[in-house]
């Protein structure tokens, strides 16, 4: 079973920001809501079972962080901005303002590369970590 470590670094009222780790050290910035957000914030600093699921939006394979308290079908998958999340996480390569929000460049491929990374795991966990 292999653990993704969070550790978020960043954080406004629209937006949190973090750096995901794989235990080889491979690494991608995230993108979240913030703990403030109403209706999707980010999740709560912890650890969490993750199982390979399929994003239904996408249609594309995505691992879901599970026991989440209060929530379900919070994913690790592709997205640039934080308002295309509802509470999931979504990695990138660099971080740039991308129609007027903080945002994550190359979303797909990051997520391709974390799935690589994870060689088709059928489960893992996810530590979260907040350092602001």
């Amino acid at each position: 079973m292999k653990t993704l470590t969070l550790h978020r670094f960043a954080a406004n009222p629209r937006q949190t920001i973090g750096r995901l780790y794989t235990e080889q050290d491979q690494s991608w910035l995230t993108i979240e809501r913030s703990k403030t957000d109403v209706n999707h914030p980010c999740i709560p600093a912890g650890t969490y079972p993750l199982a390979l699921d399929t994003y239904h939006k996408g249609g594309y394979p995505a691992y879901e962080v599970r026991h989440v308290p209060g929530r379900s079908r919070i994913l690790i998958h592709a997205a640039n901005v934080a308002s295309e999340l509802e509470g999931c996480i979504g990695p990138g390569h660099t971080l740039e303002i991308i129609g007027g929000e903080i945002g994550v460049t190359s979303s797909r491929g990051s997520l391709a590369e974390l799935m690589a990374a994870m060689a088709g795991e059928i489960e893992g966990q996810l530590v979260i970590t907040e350092e602001f």
